[in-house]
């Protein structure tokens, strides 16, 4: 069988994918990744083929230069606001409110255009590509629009993998709008983003409630050419041990309001804790002089670490909040982009952590929150739940007997 993924050039939202790929290769399966060219080595790096097409667009230079310039105060507050009412219903002045709205509205919006400019730079070629190659199945992530117009165009089943809970979900019902140009191209009626079937890596009381086809399939924490982890970090020392770490996304676009990690740091540094700190060595420079209770671990593998750790401090992406549900830690989410509010609020619901807004995110809010997931049992409790359902979860080595179903047009047995 071929198989044809698809993805957004952004290692966070390529790298849930490479572990399915891997497993349909080893199973005796063609594998190709659709994608921008300049991304083409991060995807050979990975030991899956590439099949570039497009024009050479850096969507990392395209965040820092229309999308990261957005993020100012008002989108901080906003997504703030979001986060603490769950919608935006404004606090202060009503011109406060408003403008908290439009922030958050234009980053969505920005956010937005640059996935779907990338799409359609990439659609020429793609479908020519698609069209000659005739892949028996497409394979793509949440952000990786392209998928879901070849699979509907072609008529091919596919398979929509996510990487935390499902933001996206609510795009389906708008979907003419986004892809008017392809339904008016290609003469068919609506673009499917959601897929075939979706498989979800989420605990159930994690993951949104709708109607989709899913099914189940573990969260496996590949993050690329890491080195492994020291011994030391992966059992468990005298004293309790917090990690601390932020991702690569809001450091690398010069984001510096939304970069919390150094002020988790000195509100922890009351606390009778080991900090292992899990952030690349460009990063250290915000940090300064290092107090002696914290172990600079570099980018290391989180699943590797974190199943020693009493808890985590993060910044709500996708990949960091998978890695501490799969490792059974309790989390602290600090976010302040709107995807990684959704990640927050859906991890805090389930009593393994804490979700705190971004204004309520000085050292006394971030010490009380702290202190809490080291002393109440029963976040401990409720992320091992969540571990012991992830790790439950078939394969993807595994799941390849369903997309073998999907596939040839048989049944999908449930697993």
């Amino acid at each position: 069988m071929r198989v044809l993924f698809a993805t957004w050039a952004q290692t966070g939202h390529y790298q849930p994918l490479v572990p399915l790929g891997w497993a349909l290769r080893a199973a005796g399966h063609e594998v190709g990744v659709l994608t921008h060219p300049p991304f083409a080595p991060v995807v050979t790096g990975s030991g899956l083929p590439a099949v570039a097409v497009g024009p050479d667009i850096d969507v990392t230079r395209q965040l820092r230069e229309r999308y990261a310039p957005l993020l100012d105060t008002d989108a901080i507050d906003g997504a703030a606001e979001f986060s603490r009412r769950g919608g935006w219903q404004g606090r202060g002045s009503p011109d406060a409110g408003r403008r908290r709205d439009e922030a958050q509205n234009r980053l969505g919006r920005e956010m937005l255009r640059i996935v779907l400019d990338g799409c359609w730079a990439m659609l020429d070629e793609a479908y020519a590509y698609a069209t000659e190659w005739r892949p028996d199945l497409i394979v793509y992530e949440p952000t990786g629009f392209l998928g879901g117009i070849l699979a509907t165009v072609l008529k091919v089943p596919s398979a929509r993998v996510l990487w935390a809970p499902d933001f996206s979900r609510p795009m389906q019902n708008l979907s003419q709008r986004f892809f008017g140009p392809v339904l008016e191209r290609f003469g068919v009626p609506d673009v499917d983003i959601t897929g075939t079937v979706t498989l979800d890596p989420c605990p159930t009381a994690m993951q949104v409630d709708d109607d989709l086809p899913r099914r189940p399939m573990r969260y496996i924490g590949y993050a690329g050419a890491l080195p492994v982890a020291p011994p030391a970090l992966t059992r468990r020392g005298d004293r309790r041990r917090v990690c601390v770490t932020w991702g690569t996304t809001i450091h690398g676009l010069g984001i510096d309001a939304a970069y919390r990690a150094p002020d988790v740091l000195r509100a922890l540094a009351g606390q009778d804790v080991e900090i292992v700190l899990a952030v690349p060595t460009s990063q250290l420079a915000a940090f300064g002089e290092l107090p002696s209770t914290v172990v600079h671990a570099g980018p290391i593998p989180l699943t590797a670490v974190l199943p020693a750790c009493d808890a985590v401090v993060h910044q709500a992406g996708g990949g960091t909040t998978m890695a501490s549900v799969r490792s059974g830690v309790p989390q602290l989410a600090v976010p302040t982009l709107p995807d990684t509010e959704f990640n927050a609020r859906q991890m805090a619901r389930t009593g393994a952590g804490i979700h705190l807004a971004a204004d309520d995110a000085g050292r006394d809010g971030i010490d009380k929150a702290v202190h809490e997931l080291l002393t109440e049992p029963r976040y401990g409790a409720a992320a091992g739940r969540l571990r012991d359902e992830a790790l439950a979860m078939p394969t993807p080595a595994a799941t390849v007997r369903l997309l073998e179903d999907l596939a040839a047009g048989r049944p999908i047995e449930d697993f």
